[in-house]
């Protein structure tokens, strides 16, 4: 909820409307991470999120060493697992989406380019 009070009409702080589609991928992209480093990590669990020009980046940290397991290719149609699809989400929503060491830890980050497109 706080997310999307952020800046719940202009995430990217241009005065374009077609800017406020992007908050809805952006709060699951961020609850995707989180809740993996909740569920999977260890210790405290930071999130940083920072704006830079149009580019959005937000990174999770936390202390489990392990980097996350990435699933290999798309969910089954089939499959009614409630679980598992999370970094596929984020994967696939991202500009970009990584992971990397962070002791005693890791951080998994995502870009997210906020331009309007024409």
């Amino acid at each position: 909820r706080t997310l999307r009070r952020w800046h719940p009409a202009d995430p990217a702080g241009t005065g374009d409307p077609a800017a406020t589609g992007d908050i809805g991928d952006i709060v699951l992209m961020v609850d995707e991470l989180v809740t993996n480093a909740v569920v999977h990590g260890a210790g405290p669990v930071h999130l940083a999120l920072r704006l830079d020009g149009t580019l959005l980046t937000a990174e999770v940290s936390d202390a489990h060493p392990a980097a996350p397991a990435v699933p290999g290719g798309p969910p089954r149609v089939l499959d009614w697992a409630e679980a598992g699809r999370g970094l596929l989400l984020v994967a696939a929503l991202a500009t970009e989406f990584g992971a990397r060491p962070r002791p005693p830890g890791k951080t998994v980050w995502f870009t997210r380019d906020l331009a309007p497109t024409p």
